[in-house]
C-alpha cells in the first residue's frame, strides 16, 4: 500500500486507547470490522482518505508493549 499511496502514517496510541489496542491485537480482522466491534472513533487526515483512531493529544502517555505484547501500558506507570 505504501508503494501505491506514496504515503506513510505512523500513529502511536495513547493510554486512553489501551483496551482497544489489546482487543484489536487479540482478534483477527479477516472477518471482523474491528473499528465497529470495539467502537473505535476514527478521524480522516487532511488531504487524503487515510483514517486513524481519533486522538491527537500530545500530552497523553504513549503505549508500549510489555512481556511480548502480554501487556500494553505506558513506559512509566504511576
Amino acid at each position: 500500500m505504501v508503494r501505491n499511496n506514496k504515503k506513510v502514517v505512523l500513529t502511536i496510541p495513547g493510554s486512553e486507547l489501551a483496551e482497544a489496542v489489546m482487543n484489536c491485537g487479540s482478534s483477527t480482522g479477516r472477518n471482523t470490522d474491528k473499528v465497529k466491534k470495539f467502537d473505535i472513533e476514527m478521524a480522516s487526515l487532511p488531504g487524503g482518505s487515510i483514517q486513524i483512531p481519533a486522538h491527537s493529544n500530545e500530552a497523553e502517555k504513549a503505549l508500549f508493549a510489555w512481556n511480548g505484547y502480554a501487556k500494553i501500558a505506558p513506559a512509566r506507570q504511576e
